[in-house]
């Protein structure tokens, strides 16, 4: 999803394709996983005659209750049935009802939960949460949105910076969203393709939730390692060509990089986002600007390649 974003191909879509089309290797198989509606992404150009499909399918009765059981030992036999009957054998169904055990009151059996309307009470509790800590709707939306958009983990420090939020809120919205949104030591990350789909569906395929964010990200391209690299391809996925255009030529770098090889990769990022959504969109006046630029960087790195020893 993250390439689609950016007009790219995706390596684990390729790398099926390269092993289809080659052959593949003796004694080696790949094992590919994603939700049923994803599968052409995946496959891509792959003859299906070459791909063996297997449905991951929900939990049986035993199953469910072994789970269960692993995680409260005393578990009754009503409640075993309870637990099954709530969760329809969903795993993810099945982690929240052993949380709190008084999801599984015999009076709760018939009381089905939705793994959708799961995540969408979870996430709408935070946000009412973040809305009590005085950020707008507006705000929190943007918020979610680039969780969405931008490919994981993503720095809690410099994000939360460049939405304008306490890092402290951050981390209690994170705390909020757990386990829907994970904090690892690289940053957060959305933890399964559910809970990113309903963030994309909700929040982002909101222009509005996309220009906050990206006009967040530019404040800080002078101060912001994180918004600087990640600039270029948030305003390819909403082809905003103008942006584009002038972040190519922005002359603001993170005052933490000191190095001219670090700038050139920032300047470099700019012009290829640039130079991709003018090519796509057939803006030859600006492609040619944008090639000239792009060639006298090339030309400055391939200088520097001749001072390394061979």
């Amino acid at each position: 999803m993250h390439a689609n974003d950016r007009r790219e191909n995706a390596f684990p879509r390729l790398l099926l394709e390269s092993f289809s089309y080659s052959g593949g290797i003796d004694g080696v198989k790949l094992v590919l996983s994603c939700r049923s509606e994803r599968r052409s992404l995946v496959l891509g150009s792959t003859p299906s005659s070459n791909v063996e499909e297997l449905e991951l399918k929900a939990f049986s009765e035993p199953e469910a209750s072994a789970y269960v059981k692993a995680r409260i030992p005393d578990a009754t036999t009503t409640e075993l049935q309870v637990a099954h009957a709530r969760s329809g054998g969903n795993p993810r169904v099945l982690e929240h009802l052993v949380c709190e055990r008084g999801l599984l009151e015999p009076s709760e059996i018939d009381k089905k939960v939705v793994l959708d309307d799961l995540i969408r009470e979870r996430i709408a509790s935070s946000l009412r949460k973040g809305k009590e800590g005085g950020h707008t709707e507006r705000e929190l939306g943007a918020f979610l949105a680039g969780l969405a958009v931008r490919p994981p983990p993503v720095p809690l420090s410099e994000y939360a910076d460049a939405h304008r939020l306490e890092p402290s809120l951050v981390e209690s919205f994170a705390a909020d969203l757990s386990p829907l949104l994970e904090r690892t030591g690289h940053g957060l990350t959305l933890r399964d393709e559910p809970t990113e789909t309903h963030i994309r569906q909700r929040h982002a395929a909101s222009t509005e939730a996309l220009t906050v964010l990206a006009e967040g990200l530019s404040a800080k391209q002078d101060s912001s390692v994180y918004a600087a690299t990640a600039l270029p391809g948030l305003l390819r996925k909403m082809g905003n060509g103008e942006r584009l255009f002038q972040l190519a030529f922005d002359r603001r770098f993170p005052a933490s990089i000191t190095s001219v090889v670090g700038r050139q990769r920032i300047r470099y990022a700019r012009l290829t986002a640039a130079v991709g959504h003018a090519a796509s969109e057939k803006e030859y006046d600006r492609l040619v600007h944008l090639l000239v630029e792009l060639s006298t960087l090339a030309s400055i790195n391939e200088r520097g390649m001749s001072y390394l020893p061979l």
